[in-house]
């Protein structure tokens, strides 16, 4: 069976490499997507700066409604302590990422003033998510929840560890503040150029399924596929010949962007290239055999162009490609769960932070891809046949 599945696989490439779309997405789509790293990783990013996430205030009672980021957690800290020591835990507790700081200098403030001002700022301004007052020593702070946000689990989490890293000196111990990635999310300041990378060449991955498409069609217009069937081959043996097609442009189309990374791609993605090839081959393996599935099924390589590009818009749009959805609500985030895309920034960001495990998420999420494809291909075969 997989000797016919090939040489069937191998007449259709020979036909595929005639024409002139081949060669756009073949090559200079990929190409295109990989050259654009290090204009994407030179455009300015606010969450890159973690400086930005610390905001001084100059009263106590000071309103926040207009300087929140709404992609960040808002804390507001009572420093009362006013040291180095007190000045590394604020800066710890922004570099984790997900929270933006607003500081009070406390020093000179009377206990009773602190806790009359916290109370206001609980009761007044809806915009802060915590309210922590930092005390000497640190084991004595307190901190306080305002409202039902979920991202208060977190900051409790971190907080002892922050407060722990530190002595009263102010020198680093061996604690280190758990990372948002340690938590199943994104990090989308390390993943953003690569990112925008993948949204790209998902175009590129998903036109390519098309094009296999169309030879399905012409053989199918041709009478090709009758006499396909007449040598023996069955539709299982057919479909494996354009699965294994969409394998090789699919690897095709990586090796060119990973060549190009290696060679082109000064900053802004860290990612080894055999990291940056395998991420890349498994989405172009399932985006080409999403687009040649649907295509499948309305016997139309127009029709089937149409909606690759809705399918690739939206999945980019909705798995976080262009912009972080780490503080999305808990719907949103199962959606995004959906699109291959989003496993790919998964497994990116645990290769970014030196975690090898990445393999195994982005090898066991495409397998489950390829299944429902592989079957839903075959039922697109038969319901085509009858029509």
């Amino acid at each position: 069976m997989l000797g016919r599945s090939l040489t069937l696989a191998r007449t259709a490439a020979k036909t595929l490499m005639r024409g002139k779309a081949f060669w756009v997405v073949g090559i200079i789509f990929p190409l295109i997507s990989v050259l654009l790293i290090n204009v994407w990783a030179s455009l300015p990013y606010d969450g890159l700066n973690q400086s930005e996430k610390i905001c001084y205030l100059e009263t106590a009672d000071e309103q926040m409604a207009y300087e929140v980021d709404f992609n960040c957690f808002s804390v507001k800290i009572y420093d009362e302590v006013c040291s180095t020591a007190s000045q590394k835990v604020i800066e710890e507790l922004s570099a984790a990422g997900m929270f933006q700081i607003f500081v009070v200098d406390a020093g000179q403030m009377a206990e009773d003033e602190i806790q009359s001002s916290v109370e206001r700022t609980a009761q007044r301004d809806n915009r802060v998510g915590a309210i922590l007052w930092l005390r000497a020593p640190f084991e004595t702070s307190k901190l306080y929840s305002v409202g039902e946000d979920e991202r208060f689990g977190l900051l409790e989490d971190i907080l002892p560890m922050a407060l722990a890293g530190y002595d009263s000196t102010g020198r680093r111990g061996e604690t280190v503040v758990l990372s948002t990635s340690e938590k199943g999310e994104v990090d989308f300041d390390e993943t953003r150029p690569f990112g925008f990378c993948v949204a790209f060449s998902s175009i590129a991955f998903i036109f390519g399924g098309v094009i296999i498409l169309s030879t399905v069609i012409s053989e199918k217009r041709d009478n090709v596929l009758s006499r396909i069937m007449l040598t023996g081959a069955g539709k299982t043996e057919y479909f494996l010949s354009k699965l294994i097609l969409s394998v090789g442009l699919a690897f095709l189309q990586s090796f060119v962007m990973t060549v190009g990374f290696m060679l082109f791609v000064e900053t802004g993605v860290k990612l080894s290239a055999p990291e940056f090839f395998m991420i890349l081959f498994m989405q172009g393996i399932v985006f080409n055999l999403i687009s040649l599935c649907v295509g499948l099924f309305t016997n139309s390589v127009a029709a089937a162009s149409v909606m690759a590009f809705c399918i690739w818009s939206i999945s980019a749009l909705v798995s976080g490609t262009y912009f972080d959805i780490s503080a999305a609500g808990d719907f949103f985030k199962k959606i995004a769960a959906l699109m291959p895309q989003r496993w790919a920034l998964l497994s990116a960001t645990r290769f970014s932070a030196g975690d090898l495990s990445g393999y195994s998420l982005i090898f066991c999420a495409t397998p489950a891809y390829l299944v429902i494809i592989f079957v839903t291909g075959l039922l697109g075969l038969r319901f085509g046949e009858d029509d």
